[in-house]
């Protein structure tokens, strides 16, 4: 007898103690095991996401590399028109990524991301670009007309037509000098009488 308790009760307490220990060590162990495999898994799964998503950005500027120019005008497309179908095919696949691929493209381009654009933002920028046209003193009348009316307009009544000629010297003159009639010369909007 140990401590008053027959020995044969003894060791069963002992051995149900050690079990006791025992299963509670081994499914600590497999607790930290399938944790630390969890981890491992989730790294491989964000590195293969990483991988897919580098190379569907890299896609991206191969299949549009004549028209990369235009990525900060996508981005302003995407934040203020995201489910408009535009003429140069840049804009419309720019708008059909996802979050992330459009800022790996960014990344991959080395463009500026511009965070946040509003429709209110592109009246204060037009109204910017008119008080530098002013204190610059690069001319007098207004470019876009009584606060770009017609810059919105264009956009929203004529955005799908494609504009075949977009030379901005593109009308005759109709009274030439010698000079220009031999140069074949021609004039944009802004000089044009």
């Amino acid at each position: 007898m140990i401590f008053g308790i027959p020995i044969a009760d003894f060791i069963q307490i002992i051995i149900g103690g050690l079990s006791l220990i025992a299963t509670i060590f081994v499914s600590l162990l497999i607790y930290w095991m399938q944790r630390h495999h969890e981890k491992e898994r989730e790294q491989f799964e964000k590195k293969a996401y990483e991988k897919s998503l580098q190379e569907s950005a890299k896609m991206f500027i191969i299949d549009n590399e004549e028209d990369l120019v235009f990525l900060s005008l996508c981005q302003i497309s995407s934040m203020l028109y995201p489910n408009h179908k535009h003429l140069r095919n840049i804009y419309t696949r720019f708008n059909m990524c996802s979050s992330e691929l459009q800022r790996e493209i960014l990344r991959q381009t080395n463009t500026p991301n511009i965070e946040n654009i509003t429709f209110n933002m592109i009246s204060i920028f037009i109204e910017q670009y008119r008080k530098d046209v002013k204190s610059c003193q690069l001319g007098t009348s207004e470019f876009l007309y009584e606060g770009a009316k017609y810059f919105h307009r264009a956009f929203q009544r004529y955005s799908q037509y494609a504009v075949n000629d977009i030379d901005p010297c593109c009308f005759e003159t109709p009274l030439l000098t010698p000079i220009q009639k031999s140069f074949n010369a021609k004039n944009n909007l802004t000089t044009y009488r």
